[in-house]
């Protein structure tokens, strides 16, 4: 499980449409034959053309396919509508639904989703959000991926459906129908694996071997590449889960990104500025330090000082490696929201609190020692609490450090229940 920071998020966009063809036109008004031909040419992955890299906001990307996915989940039951650009490699998801799915690409409807692929390794996801005054704004977060490209095999990258690509699968004695009846799907199993694929193409042998990296879908279903030919997975189920091809289409469908701002790029610049402008201010706030307390307000603001100049360093080492895959940037981005340095901060300033009020004791007149005594209880539990939260928060580190996603997590709800339950002391 990676609960991935970000939030990361997402301008006048334009969607239109070419038409050789009407992209709609119902497939039994053509020839079945013909149809059929159209649905299993898939140019990018027989060699007839090459994959690109895409940017997040120049061109046009134009998709030739749409494809009508159902997912058994076994608790519940979603649609999607997959685009596939079969000369260029990239794919298109629309978000699910649970009941009809969103099929157009409108990108100036508040809400508006859709996360691109490229098959030489971008991952795009734009957005479409209401921003101040109800104006609409667009964003396109890229995980660094226009840079760095997600490698191939790799989580996250597209890779043959197979458990291992390089394994054969095995034809089995069982076929199923789909798209209203126009397709017939062969059964083909890993052996002695718990998956089914259910593959159409123009022949079947008794076992076919995945090419690694030569895949073209999603959730396992989509256009494979084996040494035997291409073949279009209709369905893969396993165990109770399930995803299944249930229409196709020809079309030539458009999405316009050039009015997307390119969110990592805003996020990056306005944390950098946030942080230099936090740290010029505690930077004054040193050469004022005095009265009462000096090493505790010292200690809490080179403590601030500390963080700020981390964060700098997390934010340039974020930006070395695409965020779905590169473990250092992962842990970089993780740790400018990681609520250990929110506990110890606190620490801190408990710290600070509990010396002001023993030093307001000390000169307190008798009908104010009481208030003042309270006080100092209260900042005292409410210091032992959050030790007591930062040693399990450090238990949850060395617990989970090859994965730094589940402990900020994990981090994040005991943060949480403790600060639900601290005294309030004023």
């Amino acid at each position: 499980m990676h609960p991935k920071l970000h939030t990361l998020l997402i301008v006048t966009l334009i969607t239109f449409t070419t038409h050789a063809q009407d992209p709609h036109r119902r497939r039994d008004t053509i020839p079945l034959g013909q149809w059929k031909q159209e649905i299993i040419r898939v140019p990018v992955l027989t060699g007839t053309s090459q994959p690109i890299i895409i940017v997040p906001n120049r061109q046009p990307f134009c998709f030739d396919k749409l494809i009508m996915l159902k997912l058994d989940l076994g608790s519940r039951i979603i649609q999607r509508a997959m685009y596939l650009d079969t000369r260029q490699g990239l794919s298109g998801m629309l978000p699910p639904a649970t009941g009809t799915p969103v099929q157009e690409i409108i990108p100036d409807q508040p809400g508006f989703v859709f996360d691109v692929n490229s098959l030489k390794g971008n991952i795009y996801t734009y957005k479409t959000n209401k921003g101040r005054n109800d104006v609409l704004e667009h964003w396109v977060f890229t995980g660094n991926s226009q840079t760095y490209l997600l490698q191939a095999g790799a989580p996250g990258s597209n890779a043959a459906p197979a458990a291992a690509p390089n394994l054969p699968l095995f034809r089995k004695n069982e076929t199923r129908p789909y798209c209203d009846n126009k397709l017939i799907g062969q059964a083909y199993r890993l052996d002695n694996g718990p998956s089914t694929w259910y593959i159409y193409g123009d022949r079947y042998p008794e076992k076919i071997h995945p090419i690694p990296n030569k895949y073209m879908g999603n959730f396992g279903v989509g256009y494979l590449m084996c040494e035997e030919g291409l073949y279009l997975v209709l369905e893969r189920t396993m165990g109770r889960l399930t995803a299944r091809i249930t229409s196709m289409d020809n079309v030539n469908k458009c999405f316009d990104p050039t009015a997307f701002q390119i969110q990592d790029e805003h996020f990056q610049t306005r944390a950098n500025a946030d942080i230099q402008t936090e740290q010029r201010k505690l930077q004054e706030q040193a050469g004022h330090i005095d009265g009462d307390c000096v090493a505790e307000k010292t200690e809490l603001n080179q403590y601030r000082q500390q963080v700020g100049r981390q964060k700098e360093e997390a934010l340039r080492r974020s930006q070395r490696g695409n965020l779905y895959q590169d473990t250092a940037a992962q842990r970089a981005m993780l740790s400018l929201t990681d609520p250990l340095i929110t506990v110890h901060d606190g620490i801190l300033s408990e710290k600070v609190a509990l010396c002001n009020s023993r030093a307001a004791l000390s000169h307190a007149t008798e009908r104010d020692r009481l208030a003042i005594s309270e006080k100092i209880n209260c900042h005292s539990d409410r210091l032992t609490a959050l030790q007591t939260a930062e040693s399990k928060m450090q238990d949850l580190d060395r617990q989970y450090a090859t994965n730094p996603a589940r402990a900020n997590a994990e981090k994040s709800r005991l943060y949480l229940a403790v600060t639900r339950n601290l005294p309030s002391c004023d």
